[in-house]
């Protein structure tokens, strides 16, 4: 059975005898050659860019390539811890809003899901982003979740968080009583 590389071509093939020939040969001095220059590949790549036959493909194909990896379960322990941050940055919060202090830094490591894929994989298979800025909010009653800058990120979202000690204010004259952390 006849091959073009590994692709075997099939008997019945209607085309058989074309493929068969291989690329047509053109000498330096043949008119056809003269007349069709050899293209540089860098040109032919400019021509065919903007085509894009299939929308949003390449996002596709992108999307795929994102190392993803599985949800992680959190243990009792973990799921204590972070309940007990999440109490102490929200007397913190309130606190600062009463005397006018500086709200705390937090750094807070959360699981983001997958964005594409079939639904089952959306649920337990995603990222780990790692925020570090300083918490605007937290709501334990209505949207149960954190705002670190402009970011909301859900309580069940949540692996880890960190309180930062915060940095000494630029000082402007008048004494601030500094905040405890446990």
């Amino acid at each position: 059975m006849a091959s073009i590389g590994n692709i075997p071509i099939p008997p019945g093939f209607r085309y058989r005898h074309v493929l068969m020939k291989g690329k047509p040969l053109h000498r330096k001095t043949d008119a056809f050659l003269t007349r069709h220059p050899h293209m540089d590949i860098g040109k032919r790549a400019k021509i065919f860019a903007p085509f894009d036959a299939l929308r949003g493909f390449d996002e596709a194909l992108d999307i795929r390539t994102v190392p993803y990896e599985t949800r992680r379960e959190i243990t009792e322990d973990e799921i204590a811890e972070i309940d007990l941050c999440l109490r102490a940055l929200h007397r913190m919060i309130c606190g600062t809003k009463k005397d006018g202090g500086h709200l705390p830094s937090v750094s807070v490591t959360y699981f983001v899901p997958c964005s594409g894929g079939d639904s089952d994989t959306r649920a337990y298979r995603g990222q780990y982003h790692t925020l570090t800025g300083v918490c605007r909010s937290v709501d334990a009653e209505i949207t149960r979740t954190v705002r670190v800058d402009d970011t909301q990120v859900p309580f069940g979202n949540i692996l880890r968080i960190r309180i930062q000690q915060p940095s000494a204010p630029p000082h402007d004259g008048t004494e601030t009583s500094p905040h405890r952390f446990s």
